[in-house]
């Protein structure tokens, strides 16, 4: 579940998420054991590759066994670029030849619980149906110590599988009650200059992050185990109705203020969506548009642009 063919480059191991994991790598994650859901393939050419490691210092001689074959190579030799020694991918059927057969879609036996140092999402928790079971998976799989790394996605994949993420979900999920917290959580826009934005937490924003963008968007999150995982999920809810609901009875609101209720004074709104209500319905549609900055990256508040050669050349010690 790793890629399909019409999106391999986007869904597979591609440029930017082996630079986000170069990233981890120099940020003192340890991938001595490495867990994939899917069977991950690596999609950076050998020329490419090689530039990217000696950005990092990083020496290059795994590359002479790798062949350049384009889409239908395997990431293995790449962990073991990053000091795995154990690799291990996990599938719901062995057409890749995934060393552990399962359905993500039920509970892994006890004996996988704390087995990994990495497990990585390249693409597949959006193809299994029943989410939250999954999710708990990846969290009971990961050794105290170890990370969850996920490069999946958020905008514009509609049809892919039957979910596109939340930046909100990986902050919820990956919290002090499950016994993680979220290092890094970037998201990625796959246009012509593929800028990289840090997301804030919406729970410390108390802002949504909401985005509607032209290009495809995806999703890179670090989030570090710091406990053992509940063998069931607390309660999680959305950050901004809990704070609604924390509030006192005299305080509280029917839930959080809707954007499109301040568009226009209500006297005016009335009038015209009484006499002309092709232009509040015209109106209401720019507003919940790429050209609103409370639905771009321009948002100050939830996104971050980051200079992305500068992270990229940070080594471990330096601040992020």
């Amino acid at each position: 579940m790793s890629h399909d063919q019409d999106s391999v480059s986007i869904m597979a191991i591609n440029s930017e998420s082996t630079r986000f994991l170069l990233w981890a790598f120099s940020r003192g994650v340890s991938f001595k054991s490495v867990l994939t859901l899917g069977r991950q393939h690596f999609c950076p050419s050998n020329r490419e590759t090689e530039q990217m490691f000696r950005e990092r210092r990083l020496g290059t001689k795994w590359l002479q066994g790798f062949d350049d074959t384009g889409l239908e190579r395997y990431a293995e030799p790449f962990w073991k670029a990053l000091g795995a020694q154990r690799i291990d991918s996990m599938d719901v059927s062995p057409y890749e030849q995934a060393t552990l057969v399962h359905d993500l879609n039920r509970p892994v036996p006890a004996e996988m619980e704390e087995e990994f140092d990495v497990v990585f999402d390249g693409g597949t928790l959006e193809h299994v149906f029943h989410l939250p079971v999954a999710l708990h998976n990846c969290l009971r799989m990961v050794k105290v110590g170890g990370h969850f790394i996920a490069t999946t996605h958020a905008n514009n994949f509609c049809g892919h599988g039957f979910y596109q993420f939340s930046p909100e979900l990986f902050y919820r999920a990956f919290s002090a009650p499950t016994g993680f917290e979220v290092r890094r959580l970037t998201m990625v826009e796959f246009g012509p200059f593929c800028r990289w934005y840090d997301v804030e937490d919406p729970a410390k924003t108390g802002c949504r992050v909401q985005l509607v963008n032209a290009w495809p968007v995806m999703l890179f999150v670090l989030a570090r185990k710091n406990g053992p995982t509940p063998s069931f999920w607390p309660d999680v809810q959305q950050s901004d109705y809990r704070a609604v609901w924390d509030k006192t009875a005299a305080e509280l609101s029917p839930g959080p203020p809707t954007p499109g209720s301040r568009m226009l004074p209500n006297g005016m709104r009335k009038f015209l969506k009484n006499t002309i209500p092709r232009v509040v319905r015209s109106l209401e549609a720019l507003f919940y548009s790429r050209f609103n900055p409370r639905y771009s990256f321009r948002n100050g508040i939830a996104f971050h642009k980051l200079n992305k050669k500068r992270l990229l050349s940070l080594q471990e010690g330096s601040n992020p």
